[in-house]
């Protein structure tokens, strides 16, 4: 693909294996995060450190890979969509629903049921992430293979759900990802700049990333406007940078791993089946501890959390992998 050629064009390849480990990585700190949210467990200078990457690497990743293999055809992109992404979101939001009524002691509601699944509330990330891979594939069904044009959108619908919808919770979370969309084309345009990217950042410049670090570090602790991607919707400019800057040099760590192991290989494939069990195991782990030792308290049952739900949620996936 020649420099000034702007058009997408499919690419197929074997695995990244950059990018596992940027989906284990973050997988470990969604495990870590929803630990310590469960047990109750206040870590906010360890949180403020991942938070702009944790999840958001994922949108870049998912733009990263979009762009590099883009489906040879808009319905067929849908399609895989819906079975990717939606259908499973719903059957696992109603899988799940149940247990925790039980665990937190609610009361049942028809419209809380119908508004968690076929509404998208039960899980954030894969709702926004559906959204924002849906604002992309409309674009695929009228054949569109401008970069330029899927950011000009990606912009605009990143002004739309921060200036005129609501920081409220939507079904399918669409203010967040019309949000996200921008972080998924960031990803496109990192496939199309790489080597450049990467060339740039290489030699002496490398220490411009100093500066950056920074920036960073000031953004995240001492400056109370930054917003990263949440349920929210909210994003702030220096929250896109925040993120955007703590993915790249995830990434740059990342492409020092030249080879993968199978654990690495298994987990990345299934990286959704392990976010769809990222929220349920560390809640029920957190529930029958603070139950069984009461006196433990919340650092011990955070780190019993922890260590319980990695291998838990691996044999659940290895078991669940079979079927799906």
């Amino acid at each position: 693909m020649s420099g000034s050629d702007e058009k997408i064009t499919i690419k197929v390849g074997k695995d990244i294996v950059w990018v596992d480990y940027v989906k284990v990585i973050c997988l470990f700190f969604v495990y870590f995060s929803h630990s310590a949210y469960y047990t109750q467990t206040a870590l906010p200078h360890v949180w403020s450190f991942y938070h702009p990457f944790y999840v958001d690497a994922f949108f870049v990743v998912s733009g990263y890979l979009f762009f590099r293999n883009p489906l040879p055809n808009g319905k067929l992109a849908l399609s895989r969509l819906f079975t990717r992404l939606v259908v499973p979101s719903i059957i696992f939001s109603l899988v799940l629903f149940f247990p925790k009524i039980l665990i937190r002691s609610t009361s049942f509601s028809w419209l809380q049921l119908l508004e968690t699944t076929i509404g998208g509330r039960g899980f954030w990330f894969t709702s926004s992430l559906a959204v924002a891979q849906g604002i992309l594939i409309v674009l695929l069904l009228f054949r569109v293979n401008k970069l330029y044009i899927y950011l000009t959108t990606a912009f605009f619908a990143y002004l739309i759900s921060q200036y005129v919808l609501e920081p409220k919770d939507y079904l399918w979370f669409l203010n967040v990802g019309m949000a996200a969309t921008l972080l998924v084309v960031a990803g496109g345009v990192y496939r199309k700049f790489e080597k450049q990217i990467d060339d740039f950042f290489s030699g002496w410049r490398l220490f411009l990333i100093i500066p950056l670090a920074a920036l960073y570090v000031w953004l995240v602790y001492f400056n109370g406007n930054t917003r990263i991607l949440g349920g929210a919707g909210i994003l702030t400019i220096s929250g896109i940078f925040c993120a955007l800057f703590s993915t790249y040099v995830l990434i740059r760590i990342c492409k020092y791993k030249t080879k993968e192991g199978s654990l690495v290989k298994f987990v990345a494939r299934n990286s959704i089946l392990f976010y769809f069990l990222s929220g349920a195991i560390p809640n029920t782990l957190a529930w029958a501890l603070s139950r069984l030792y009461p006196s433990l308290g919340s650092p011990v049952t955070f780190y019993l959390t922890l260590l319980l739900s990695l291998p838990t949620a691996y044999l659940l996936s290895l078991f669940l992998s079979r079927f799906l």
